[in-house]
């Protein structure tokens, strides 16, 4: 069976942004209006800025342009109707262990309350408490490291009035690793930027946890994304990688795993992607590679549409879902043709006469069913029942979706139990032989009726 990987601690490479505390003079901060700024105006560059414990309300904008670094001593919070709360400008400033707390009327995703604009800050160990705006937003920011940081947005409101967790915008090779994410518009949203890693982060109740738009060579890595709508939705984006995510309970009416639009040039494997209303969707994706994916119990395991091409799909095992494949148009196309193969779909049963662990007949999809519910999703009350189970098994699609299926589930390396692919063989010269005795019972029978009424 295949393992997959997301609960294993991942070994993350160390980014410029080095956490080291700073080497200078310690500044305590007091939590009374204004002492920030002013201390912030009196350090230099390698300086510590401790806030003591208290609610640190701010009226304006802290700009941070040294290299310091700032940190909270006991429960020490930075709050204000203003944002950004803080900015930080330059490089290599260090925010640690503060509460953010934003009090203002505003919403949506282009306000912060911390906003970078540099390279080589390191934002750890922060809560940011109460977000109708955005928690961390980069611009034109790279080589940063945020990391086991808390965004908690406003549940009791609409997903499109709510900021996002992480918004980076023309910002490249940053590091996004341990942050836990709940009820906020989108968890991470990416715009024009590229080599960043996401990774062993946590995002739940929100719109998209991932949300990729026209950023390439992304890293999505040992994540857990639960209840959103879609787990990572990659849209106008080339070049990357997904793997070893849970991808779970995006159970909405356009629920997804995974979904690619105008797509190309990623691989993405080893995730466990289940329980979802689709599990993955393709449309204009061209020339990516999905394999040894677990898709279960999943209302559709995939849902493509017209012009996708050039994908290689092989080795996922799909099981327990109600529609392993929707198509939402009127041609099948690419991807699932001639670069689909060794899939297992659990409603195939076929014949291996070869011995070689995949069936001697294609897969073929019978999709009436799904063509009908697809578009009328109120006939999925009549799932199961006769009528349906005619429309679903006596008009099958002339066209194979794979070719050569896997009659067992895929391993995750290359080398493949010869036990397993001998049991196969057998079984199906069992069933071929138990098959060939019930007809040959059934036609002795039958001639023996017919001479006893003659």
């Amino acid at each position: 069976m295949l393992v997959l990987l997301w609960t294993i601690e991942p070994v993350i490479p160390v980014s410029s942004a080095s956490g080291q505390e700073s080497s200078g003079r310690i500044h305590h901060v007091s939590a009374q209006t204004g002492d920030l700024a002013e201390i912030l105006d009196q350090a230099e560059d390698g300086d510590t800025l401790i806030l003591k414990e208290g609610v640190h309300q701010l009226e304006e904008t802290v700009m941070v342009t040294k290299q310091v670094t700032i940190r909270g001593n006991g429960d020490a919070v930075v709050a204000g109707k203003i944002y950004p709360l803080l900015q930080l400008e330059g490089k290599g400033v260090v925010v640690r262990g503060l509460t953010f707390r934003y009090e203002g009327t505003a919403s949506g995703i282009e306000n912060s309350l911390l906003l970078l604009r540099g390279s080589q800050f390191l934002i750890e160990d922060n809560r940011f408490e109460n977000q109708s705006v955005s928690g961390i937003k980069l611009v034109r920011t790279d080589h940063s490291r945020i990391e086991n940081n808390v965004f908690t947005g406003r549940p009791e409101w609409s997903k499109s009035m709510r900021g996002n967790g992480v918004y980076l915008q023309e910002s490249h090779d940053n590091m996004l690793i341990h942050n836990s994410v709940i009820a906020v518009q989108d968890g991470f949203y990416v715009y024009d930027s590229h080599r960043n890693q996401f990774q062993a982060n946590q995002v739940q109740d929100s719109r998209y946890a991932i949300h990729l738009m026209y950023s390439g060579e992304a890293v999505i890595a040992h994540n857990r994304t639960i209840n959103n709508v879609t787990g990572a939705m990659i849209m106008g984006s080339s070049g990357g990688e997904v793997k070893e995510n849970l991808f779970s309970l995006n159970t909405s009416y356009n629920g997804c795993g995974i979904l690619l639009y105008d797509a190309q040039k990623f691989d993405i494997h080893h995730n466990e992607i289940r329980q979802n209303g689709m599990g993955v969707y393709l449309e204009e994706a061209y020339n990516n590679s999905i394999y040894l994916n677990q898709i279960r119990y999943n209302h559709r395991a995939w849902v493509t549409k017209a012009a996708n091409s050039g994908n290689r799909i092989y080795e996922n095992n799909m099981s327990g879902n109600v529609d392993p494949l929707t198509v939402q148009g009127k041609e099948l196309g690419e991807p699932f043709a001639d670069q689909t193969f060794n899939n297992y779909w659990d409603e195939h049963h076929g014949f291996d006469l070869d011995g070689d662990g995949f069936s001697d007949d294609p897969y073929r999809r019978q999709n009436i069913l799904a063509f009908y519910t697809s578009r009328s999703p109120a006939l999925q009350w009549f799932f199961d029942s006769p009528v349906m189970m005619i429309l679903q098994y006596s008009t099958p699609d002339n066209m194979a979706v794979d070719e050569k299926p896997a009659l067992h589930p895929a391993y995750a390396g290359t080398e493949r139990n010869e036990t397993d692919l001998s049991a196969t063989n057998s079984g199906s010269f069992l069933w071929m032989g138990t098959g060939l005795i019930l007809i040959s019972i059934i036609l002795i029978l039958g001639g023996f009726r017919h001479e006893k009424n003659e």
